[in-house]
């Protein structure tokens, strides 16, 4: 199977946490674990970076990277590369799926792109910007950004919620379809978590 994976949310502010976090994660663990199928990771930049963002020494033999051009735009630039360039990249691939490991609701930041030919899976983390909107930047533009996001991540073929709460929150929050949700549990990094003693 050949599998797209944007990997651009290790180039953001979330490279350190949240969404972040569960894609190098998520990465490092496919990586190690299996051989059976071609990763090809949609990343700005080349592969030195990759691997400082991946904390490895070589890539597998399996990992393709699809450079994604960053124009400096500003606050559009996430917009344009996820927008328009990316798009034109999925098109060109023959790849089976593509993994969006999550949306934000700010604007500048990349997101899931509205049209994506491949089958899509998106990883759903909370909804907080509906439940604590006080707590985000409520420009009328983020609020559009965010309903759009949520709309593509409705057309997934899957849905990926981190939790059972997060599950629901996607069907009464964004009306996710029941039959394309599942409830997979983020790993635990062993290098940071462990028992005591």
């Amino acid at each position: 199977m050949r599998i797209l994976f944007d990997a651009t949310p290790l180039q953001t502010g979330h490279r350190t946490r949240g969404i972040g976090t569960y894609t190098r994660d998520l990465l490092r663990a496919l990586l190690a674990l299996d051989r059976e199928n071609d990763y090809l990771l949609v990343f700005h930049g080349g592969e030195a970076q990759l691997r400082r963002d991946l904390h490895l020494d070589t890539l597998p033999p399996c990992v393709t990277l699809l450079p994604l051009p960053r124009w400096p735009l500003g606050r559009f630039s996430g917009f344009a590369s996820h927008q328009m360039a990316l798009p034109l990249l999925l098109r060109r691939q023959k790849a089976d799926l593509f993994h969006a490991p999550g949306f934000v609701a700010a604007f500048s930041v990349p997101g899931i792109p509205w049209h994506v030919p491949q089958p899509l899976v998106v990883t759903l983390h909370d909804f907080l910007p509906l439940q604590m909107p006080e707590l985000f930047n409520d420009k009328a533009i983020n609020r559009l950004w965010y309903a759009r996001q949520m709309a593509a991540a409705r057309r997934a073929t899957r849905l990926i919620c981190v939790s059972r709460a997060t599950r629901a929150d996607a069907l009464d929050l964004m009306g996710a379809p029941l039959d394309r949700c599942e409830v997979v549990y983020e790993g635990v990094d062993r290098d940071v978590f462990f028992p005591a003693g």
